[in-house]
């Protein structure tokens, strides 16, 4: 064999090794670094959300990057106030953020998400019953209802238009919850309205 030729076989067979070799990933899709949480969207810039963990009332925040909602484009962010909680969507390919009161429950086809949220006592998380329907990179409200003398919670589909929650009842003058009882939110003819439990003293939206 050749002096040539004898070079040529290693750098023939690094060239074969690098061929071969994956290539460096980029960046984590979502990390920390002390007090930012950054989650890099498919396709904008990333999205950087930073605690703010000394400042008192509502500007005291702290970020939990809380998965995937499977089922969706959306990563979960759960947030600590000094005072309540909330929840923040961020879609993986734009970066959109979108609030909610509570981590979604995605219905059966896909199109909707529901949201359930209760504070009958110190009031500083909604008590709220929502469904939001799935707008490209957003979601909106398609209803919800604030009850007057319950609270919901463990909300789940039972099929595409009906939800099934519990509902946490208050006797007179005590927010303490008393009782609890089934309760079911339907959908027909387009719109959406609660079956069960009966409250005159809610608010519905729309």
């Amino acid at each position: 064999m050749s002096a040539r030729r004898s070079m040529l076989a290693p750098l023939a067979l690094l060239a074969a090794c690098a061929a071969e070799r994956p290539a460096a990933a980029g960046p984590a899709p979502v990390s920390r670094d002390g007090l930012a949480l950054t989650i890099r969207p498919d396709s904008s810039a990333p999205v950087v959300l930073v605690d703010d963990t000394t400042s008192e009332g509502f500007d005291y925040v702290r970020h939990e990057y809380a998965g995937r909602l499977a089922g969706t484009s959306f990563h979960v962010v759960a947030l600590s106030h000094y005072e309540g909680s909330g929840w923040l969507l961020v879609h993986a390919r734009t970066g959109r953020r979108v609030g909610v009161d509570a981590r979604p429950v995605v219905s059966p086809d896909g199109a909707r998400l529901a949201t359930a949220s209760m504070d009958l006592v110190a009031e500083f998380d909604p008590t709220r019953l929502a469904v939001l329907r799935l707008d490209g990179d957003s979601a909106v409200v398609e209803w919800s209802h604030e009850p007057g003398r319950w609270g919901p919670s463990d909300v789940r589909w039972v099929g595409a238009d009906t939800l099934a929650f519990v509902a946490h009842h208050v006797g007179p003058g005590d927010p303490e919850p008393v009782r609890r009882s089934a309760g079911l939110v339907v959908r027909a003819g387009g719109r959406w309205r609660l079956a069960l439990p009966a409250d005159t003293g809610g608010v519905r939206r729309p």
